[in-house]
């Protein structure tokens, strides 16, 4: 089994570029779409990460056993997190400070992602979104409030959506 940084360098990092993990992306300069298959292009076609010099911060909310592997892959590339077992949880913690991208499963006891998407945008309207999903019955309406996706979730999938809802900084 490959580990994160090797899954990037392996299928993401040009030949002549190695990706730095446990601190901040250099780039991925190649892109994937959900299935995994190589979509293409070079590092100057707006898809890959670009390079991030401080760290944003993602609460990622996910009552299930991929919470601490997601976890591990978002910390191992310089992202600052806070993690929830359930959306009331998450709610408090919103109110603890700065957070760029609310990370979160849709169905969850309780409160599940798409509502408690809803009530944090009505507290942080500049908070982005990406929820993800086993389950298609919910797709249309998480994806009308934010980015998502299917489970199971590649390593690549989990890195390229904060990069693609955040601005470069």
């Amino acid at each position: 089994m490959m580990t994160t940084p090797g899954i990037l360098n392996h299928h993401c990092a040009p030949r002549n570029k190695t990706i730095r993990t446990g601190g901040y992306l250099e780039s991925l300069c190649r892109a994937f779409d959900y299935s995994g298959r190589l979509l293409g292009g070079t590092h100057n076609d707006g898809r890959c990460l670009k390079a991030m010099s401080a760290p944003y911060t993602i609460l990622f909310v996910e009552d299930e056993g991929v919470r601490e592997s997601t976890t591990a892959i978002l910390a191992s590339s310089g992202f600052r997190l806070l993690v929830a077992q359930s959306g009331e949880e998450a709610l408090q913690l919103l109110d603890q400070g700065h957070i760029d991208v609310l990370f979160t499963d849709v169905v969850m006891p309780g409160l599940n992602g798409i509502e408690l998407a809803k009530q944090a945008k009505q507290l942080r309207p500049d908070l982005k979104i990406m929820f993800m999903t086993a389950y298609y019955s919910r797709a249309a309406e998480a994806m009308e409030v934010g980015k998502l996706l299917f489970k199971p979730v590649r390593d690549v999938q989990i890195l390229a959506g904060p990069a693609e809802l955040l601005p470069p900084n």
